[in-house]
């Protein structure tokens, strides 16, 4: 009987790496509540390292024509993506690749997709026909990674990521970013869970995630449902030997 036992111990670290195994690809950066400043600097974000930094404070200076203002500040020397005036504004650097409304133009707008969305690297697809609903033009990423942006003065207008309009992000309302991040020559599909606001107030960056295979929009590591039946009936088994193991007494 103790022989069954010590057995069955052994057999639980391999059956937990087999578990571990099946969803150990996804990244994910667990809850961050990145706050967005309302400034024009923002906040920057590195991707893999996680890092947030706002940078030092911009200054500016006008010509003696008084028509021009010139608006300096330092940016950190990596990163993938700076939101700024709230999440009104999103820069991103060619590392950072989010899905938009044209492969073409660096200043399209990024789309907001919705849960479940696939993300490949190329066009945005539905695990089944309608759900969710996609652009009826496509998302895709730039064709050509590059600096771009996203974003314009007029605030929520049909030209901009943040309005009313189906596949913009609605203000003060939680929404997912959609993107393709190259990280010294590995690529990886992920998706980032954002509050962006057009009012003045701060936005939020929640959460993100990423693999190198596809990956759905929201999906996190967690093990496959069969290898936890197997490691609870491992426990089972090894409870019951256990309790017919022990001597009994009068």
């Amino acid at each position: 009987m103790k022989s069954s036992i010590i057995h069955s111990a052994r057999l639980l670290p391999m059956i937990l790496a087999l578990a571990t195994k099946a969803w150990a690809a996804v990244v994910y950066s667990g809850i961050q509540d990145i706050p967005i400043p309302t400034t024009f600097d923002g906040v920057y974000l590195d991707i893999i390292t996680e890092t947030a930094t706002e940078p030092s404070p911009s200054s500016g200076t006008a010509d003696p024509a008084g028509d021009t203002f010139t608006i300096s500040y330092s940016e950190p020397a990596e990163w993938d993506v700076n939101f700024f005036f709230g999440g009104l504004g999103i820069a991103h650097s060619p590392t950072f690749n989010p899905y938009r409304d044209d492969a073409a133009d660096i200043l399209s707008p990024i789309h907001n997709l919705g849960l479940n969305t696939y993300i490949d690297g190329g066009t945005a697809t539905a695990p089944a026909p309608g759900d969710p609903p996609l652009p009826a033009g496509g998302s895709n990423p730039l064709t050509t990674p590059s600096y771009g942006g996203s974003g314009d003065s007029s605030g929520s207008s049909a030209t901009n990521h943040v309005g009313s309009n189906a596949f913009q992000f609605q203000s003060g309302t939680e929404g997912y970013i959609a993107f393709v991040l190259d990280n010294g020559g590995t690529t990886y599909n992920g998706w980032m869970r954002v509050t962006l606001t057009d009012d003045g107030t701060p936005g939020t960056i929640h959460d993100w995630a990423y693999d190198t295979d596809p990956i759905l929009i929201g999906a996190i590591p967690e093990p496959g449902v069969a290898s936890l039946a197997l490691v609870g009936a491992l426990f089972a088994v090894t409870r019951r030997r256990r309790s017919t193991g022990r001597p009994r007494t009068s």
